[in-house]
């Protein structure tokens, strides 16, 4: 499995600042795209780090199209699943007691099918809690976005929403 590269904290800062004001929205919002969406499936288990507040995700994935990631766990206060977690869309309603994410990974989109390893954590601003062991909602989504004066416009290519079991 490769390794995605973790950008310098100079670049992730920046990137945060840009995600909040303009890519949330658009991995929250977008829109199914006609035909056929690509292929995402977990590879095992998630893996905490650093105190909870960083974890590991891998994944095999195709996609082909997109110039957007967007890797997120959510979990509840005691770790087992809640499905009202599913519904809560960008974390504003607080449901989860633990969110962390990342749009600042790469995902590589050519149609070739691909095995990688992500990191989500607390880097991005409104992330909050601590990831236990148990379950987490994963979202991971590659969206095409065209607009970049519109985040809305941003069509799903690639689309895994799933429960997740997390081990420390």
């Amino acid at each position: 499995m490769r390794r995605q590269t973790i950008w310098p904290r100079r670049a992730r800062v920046l990137v945060a600042a840009v995600a909040a004001s303009l890519v949330l929205p658009a991995a929250a919002s977008a829109q199914m795209p006609p035909g056929k969406i690509g292929y995402a499936r977990t590879l095992g288990t998630v893996r905490i780090d650093n105190g909870g507040t960083q974890a590991l995700v891998a994944l095999n994935y195709s996609c082909k199209a997109g110039n957007h990631l967007w890797v997120s766990l959510k979990q509840s206060r005691s770790g087992a699943r809640d499905n009202r977690i599913k519904n809560e869309g960008s974390g504003g309603g607080k449901v989860a007691a633990t969110w962390l994410d990342s749009h600042r990974e790469v995902a590589i989109c050519d149609g070739r099918k691909r095995s990688a390893q992500f990191y989500v954590d607390q880097q991005e601003p409104g992330k909050y809690g601590k990831l236990r062991a148990g379950w987490a909602w994963l979202q991971f989504c590659v969206t095409n976005q065209t607009d970049p004066n519109n985040p809305e416009a941003a069509d799903l290519t690639t689309y895994l929403p799933k429960w997740v079991r997390v081990l420390r």
